[in-house]
C-alpha cells in the first residue's frame, strides 16, 4: 500500500509539473494584439550651460546665481514648463544646469544672472535673457520613451555696478 501511495504521488507530481510547464511556456509567446508592457513615461533632457564674465575685463566671475524658470507670460499654447531651479557659477565662471522634462515640446525659458555676494568678487548689475526652444531642437531621441535632448549655451557678460 505504501508503495502504491509513493507511485501515485510521483505520477501526480510529474503531471502537475508538465501542466505548469506548458502553461508557463505558452505565456512567453508574443501576442500581436497585446504588446509587451513597458514601464516609464516619455521624457527629454534640457541642458543649459555657459560662462559668466566681467563685461569690461572678460575675467570670469564666480558665485553668480543663475536662475532658470518658465516664462509664464508667453503666448505659446501648451508649452512645456521647466521646474524653476537655481545654480551658481564656479570660480572659473562656468555653470551647468540639467533637467529631465516630461516631453519635448515648444517652451520659453528665462535665465537670470544675479550677483548675490556683494563685494566678494565685485558688484555687478543683474541681467537676464530668454530662450525660445522648439520641439525640433531636441535631438537624439529613439522614438519611444526618450524624446532626445537639447543643449543651449548662454554666455553672459555682466556690467560692474558704478561706484557712487
Amino acid at each position: 500500500m505504501k508503495r502504491l501511495k509513493i507511485s501515485f504521488f510521483q505520477l501526480y507530481n510529474s503531471l502537475i509539473a508538465a501542466i505548469l510547464g506548458v502553461i508557463g511556456l505558452s505565456s512567453c509567446k508574443q501576442n500581436p494584439i497585446y504588446p509587451p508592457v513597458e514601464y516609464g513615461c516619455p521624457h527629454a533632457d534640457f541642458i543649459v550651460n555657459g560662462n559668466v564674465v566681467d563685461k569690461d575685463s572678460d575675467k570670469p566671475i564666480g558665485n553668480i546665481r543663475v536662475v532658470i524658470e518658465s516664462d509664464t507670460t508667453t503666448s505659446i499654447k501648451d508649452t512645456e514648463r521647466v521646474r524653476n531651479d537655481t545654480t551658481y557659477t564656479k570660480p572659473d565662471g562656468s555653470y551647468s544646469f540639467r533637467q529631465d522634462l516630461f516631453e519635448a515640446s515648444d517652451m520659453v525659458v528665462k535665465v537670470k544672472f544675479e550677483d548675490i555676494d556683494s563685494t566678494a568678487n565685485g558688484e555687478y548689475e543683474s541681467a537676464n535673457t530668454t530662450l525660445r526652444i522648439s520641439k525640433e531642437d531636441f535631438k537624439g531621441g529613439h522614438g519611444r520613451w526618450f524624446r532626445g535632448e537639447t543643449k543651449q549655451t548662454v554666455d553672459m557678460k555682466l556690467t560692474p555696478k558704478s561706484k557712487k
